[in-house]
């Protein structure tokens, strides 16, 4: 499997208007490293870092390791956890809300 993280890395940062530097003090880690895993240099990426770079970058830790092709960003995961959030009777009616920002907002729905 083709190392998709350091593609992905590079455009969400951009996405973001994060600097490595950024980056790397949110995380705990140097500018140095950080550029390390954006250009490849760095095979493996620890499993907590993975995890802290995908809470920085706003997606699912999946989608930095190229097993998903979106990321969820903020509004999407908000909109999901309303969504799992009510109760089973009144899902339907959330479901035709959440329809309708979709149409007005352009949003996929969860």
């Amino acid at each position: 499997m083709d190392n998709k993280l350091p593609e992905i890395l590079k455009a969400r940062r951009k996405e973001l208007n994060l600097t490595l530097k950024e980056i790397g003090k949110k995380i705990g880690v140097t500018e140095a490293t950080v550029q390390r895993w954006e250009s490849g240099a760095t095979e493996n990426l620890r499993y907590n870092r993975l995890i802290k770079l995908a809470k920085v970058l706003e997606v699912k830790p999946s989608f930095l390791m190229g097993f998903e092709d979106a990321p969820q960003n903020a509004k999407e995961k908000e909109l999901l956890e309303i969504y799992q959030k009510a109760k089973e009777s009144d899902k339907a009616e959330v479901k035709t809300l959440l329809k309708i920002v979709d149409k007005l907002l352009g949003i996929d729905e969860p």
